[in-house]
């Protein structure tokens, strides 16, 4: 451990002694070590119409007809699924499926209700990615979520960076064994998964510095987020994933000790929904201004150097974003809006509970969203739907979605704000690629989503590389625009 500082860093999860994933799957041929991560051929496709498969080989773009999709469950821009009741129709429209030789892409992985394969697609970036993971005290911080009212906030980050080659390195484990109690939540096999970082290599040396982007989760640990962390990285960017402790599935620290999910830290969304709707809206206010103050207990814990010898002086922290999905989507923002070390964040499909949403902020700001069917239901029939337990909730939570997202839109400078058709909420995380066992209880929302899970990828990190290429001064990219224009399932501007 570090000496003492106003926040201590200690070892995490990786390094010796982990468990190994497997091959790169179908069509690669060949373990994929960091001695061998290459970017596939075209990997920024000049139009819509062609995109590589994640090994390099190219795939052509077809229109595919979705006529109706009868969706059981649909997750909404809370991260709260309305119950064993049925919408009707989601879609009525057109998607873009990519066939590559007659397979479709990512070896099946089609967000059908039957999930993936596994396999995650391939970075296509040009550095090799490495994963790591620091945890931090911060004792200035009190933790509202323990029984103890002693114990001080402590935080597990996992970091994917631009690493170094090394010959023969294999691939860490996709999400570790102690982390694992969330694959009986959603009903996947994630022992099956392959992922393509390697655990602790050194950072790269090619360049002197890489921007740093602060990834904020909702209810699940970041490493459920990984296609998109390991993308970001291989374009040279590292990317720390803030485990949010007690707002997550599981929270395992590196001594054994396990902290479970407490309901308090996803206050207003599980559990019963009753009682007056603005307590519970402002209860989910509370525990994204929270998870905003974790990921300003992690730029502290930067700027003190906390982050160990690896990163030492090579973290640029003068180019510090921030993303997050659902509630770490308000998070980010939240703590963009109160932090002049923050300059631009990036808000997955997060309806925007606390200031952020009725003030707006001055900085820049992406909005990726996802469709929202659920919010074209009449007052009564969203009841009747077990969205809300009243017609004034529904309406108070609508206005509230998308008065958020108009304001962020309005206010930021300069402010991206696109939707993807035949997205769901659930579409931004690594489920829609992996593969599910019987009964799963995601089944439900995968069926209520007809985009394909690898050009959703492919959409959301064109868009990320784009905003922050432009933002922080990041690796070059095609503008934000210019890739929202490629993408006919990309709507620009706020709902």
């Amino acid at each position: 451990m570090p000496g003492r500082r106003s926040l201590e860093a200690r070892d995490g999860h990786e390094g010796e002694g982990a468990d190994e994933c497997g091959d790169c799957g179908s069509g690669c041929g060949e373990p994929i070590g960091a001695s061998n991560l290459r970017l596939p051929a075209n990997s920024k496709p000049d139009s819509a119409d062609y995109t590589p498969d994640r090994c390099g080989n190219g795939g052509k773009l077809v229109a595919g007809r979705v006529d109706q999709i009868d969706a059981n469950c649909q997750l909404n821009a809370w991260g709260r699924a309305c119950a064993d009741r049925s919408h009707g129709p989601l879609s009525d429209g057109t998607i873009a499926e990519s066939i590559s030789e007659g397979d479709m892409p990512g070896d099946g992985n089609q967000s059908d209700g039957h999930g993936g394969t596994g396999t995650l697609p391939y970075p296509t970036g040009r550095f090799p990615v490495g994963r790591s993971s620091l945890e931090i005290l911060d004792p200035t911080r009190a933790e509202i979520y323990s029984d103890n009212p002693a114990d001080k906030r402590e935080l597990v980050t996992w970091i994917w960076y631009p690493a170094a080659a090394l010959t023969g390195s294999e691939p860490a484990v996709y999400v570790p064994a102690a982390w694992q109690s969330v694959d009986q939540l959603l009903g996947v096999n994630l022992a099956a998964v392959r992922c393509y970082a390697i655990s602790d290599p050194p950072l790269s040396g090619s360049l002197p510095s890489f921007p740093v982007l602060f990834f904020s989760p909702s209810g699940f640990p970041p490493l459920m987020w990984a296609a998109i962390a390991e993308e970001l990285a291989s374009h040279g960017y590292v990317v720390v994933g803030v485990n949010h402790t007690y707002e997550t599935t599981v929270t395992a620290f590196s001594d054994g000790r396990i902290k479970q999910t407490n309901p308090a830290a996803i206050a207003g969304v599980l559990g019963p929904q009753e009682g007056p709707h603005d307590a519970a809206f402002r209860s989910r206010g509370a525990v994204c201004d929270y998870k905003a103050a974790d990921l300003r207990s992690v730029a502290d814990w930067l700027t003190s150097g906390g982050a160990g010898p690896r990163f030492d002086q090579r973290l640029d922290l003068g180019r510090l974003g921030a993303i997050g999905h659902s509630f770490g989507g308000n998070a980010a923002l939240e703590w963009c809006r109160n932090d002049v070390r923050c300059r631009a964040s990036a808000n997955l499909d997060g309806a925007l509970w606390s200031a952020v949403g009725s003030n707006g902020l001055g900085r820049p700001v992406l909005q990726i969203l996802a469709d929202h069917h659920e919010f074209d239901l009449s007052p009564d029939d969203a009841v009747a739907a077990g969205m809300a337990p009243d017609p004034a909730w529904f309406i108070a939570e609508k206005s509230i979605a998308f008065g958020g997202w108009r304001t962020v839109d309005r206010t930021a400078r300069p402010a991206y704000t696109v939707q993807i058709r035949g997205a769901t909420h659930v579409s931004f995380m690594d489920v829609p690629f992996l593969p599910l066992r019987p009964n799963a209880p995601i089944a439900g929302l995968l069926a209520a989503t007809s985009i394909d899970a690898e050009l959703m990828w492919r959409i959301v990190t064109e868009l990320l590389l784009a905003f922050f290429s432009e933002t922080l001064d990041g690796p070059a990219s095609p503008g934000v625009e210019e890739v929202a224009s490629r993408y006919s399932a990309v709507t620009v501007g706020a709902p």
